[in-house]
């Protein structure tokens, strides 16, 4: 279940038959910021969860230090991959009025541009030989 099916009843997705003109956009435009809160809100969360997962809840970076042997800041690093991963949804038209709540041509956007991303960050980090912090497993 997708935050923009979370929220279509909650906010109240106006369809053909309710409104048009000024109407229809104004609640679109709220319906859709609603969308993107819920979305930053639960990207927030995963990304916090990966770090905290991967560090084993050590809260020592925020201090001033880093993790053991890593030279990524991953405590700026983190707040600047939810904003990337907010806009590239933006950018692969996630938050398309035509698909916002209506069937599963939404979880395959939302679905495509996330692994998309995932996957241009992975090449991106081979091609640059950054040294992103693995978890060694006991």
């Amino acid at each position: 279940m997708t935050s923009a099916t979370l929220l279509t009843r909650a906010v109240g997705v106006p369809n053909a038959a309710e409104a048009t003109g000024p109407l229809l956009r104004a609640r679109l435009r709220m319906y859709e910021r609603a969308l993107m809160v819920l979305d930053l809100t639960i990207i927030s969360l995963a990304v916090l969860a990966g770090y905290f997962g991967r560090f084993n809840w050590v809260v020592e970076p925020f201090g001033g230090g880093e993790p053991v042997g890593s030279q990524i800041p991953y405590p700026v690093v983190g707040p600047g991959l939810v904003l990337v991963w907010l806009a590239f949804l933006k950018v692969t038209r996630c938050y398309d009025d035509r698909v916002l709540g209506h069937g599963a041509d939404e979880y395959r956007r939302v679905t495509s541009a996330s692994l998309r991303l995932a996957g241009a960050i992975a090449i991106f980090g081979y091609v640059a030989n950054v040294g992103v912090a693995r978890a060694s497993w006991p």
